[in-house]
């Protein structure tokens, strides 16, 4: 009996220490090619991204779109998103460099709007950048901003769909 005792409490302190939880953090085969530090050969560490809020060409910001991004982002198997941005180990930075509306005729305007999103990791350095630019003919008649939002909103899952896949090809490496 006491050996079996012994081979039980042995068994236990081998389970406890080849299996030691990482904080703030989920443990996943591998099933994403994102490289870190802390990889094994079963077990990956998944990385916390806060959204900041959207910000202008005249440095205005507003969180309308962190929900949509978030929103989007929030099926994304290589990442979690998180709403607390002390403990975050990336963030991502919308940005709308432009938004112009050119007249070409009485009736036709062309609207160009240019989007850029950027990921810094939490030691503030950045590294990745992608940009979307556009540009539409408009009727006069059309309403602006709601053509604006649309196509806003259209540019930032291009952008996020493009940075996601530089993030699957290893083009992000955690230093």
């Amino acid at each position: 009996m006491d050996i079996n005792l012994k081979k039980l409490f042995a068994f236990c302190i081998l389970a406890l220490l080849t299996a030691i939880p990482k904080a703030d953090s989920f443990l996943l085969p591998l099933s994403a090619p994102i490289k870190y530090a802390e990889n094994t050969a079963n077990n990956r560490i998944l990385p916390l991204v806060y959204i900041r809020p959207l910000e202008y060409y005249n440095h205005q910001t507003s969180s309308a779109q962190s929900k949509k991004i978030s929103n989007y982002l929030a099926l994304e198997p290589s990442i979690i998103i998180t709403e607390d941005e002390k403990i975050a180990d990336y963030y991502l930075v919308p940005k709308l460099l432009r938004s112009k509306l050119d007249p070409i005729n009485d009736n036709h305007s062309r609207y160009s709007i240019s989007v850029e999103i950027e990921l810094w990791s939490a030691g503030g350095v950045l590294l990745l950048s992608e940009q979307q630019n556009r540009y539409i003919i408009i009727d006069k008649s059309q309403s602006l901003q709601t053509t604006a939002r649309d196509l806003l909103q259209v540019l930032l899952k291009k952008t996020l769909d493009s940075l996601m896949v530089k993030i699957r090809n290893n083009q992000l490496i955690q230093s």
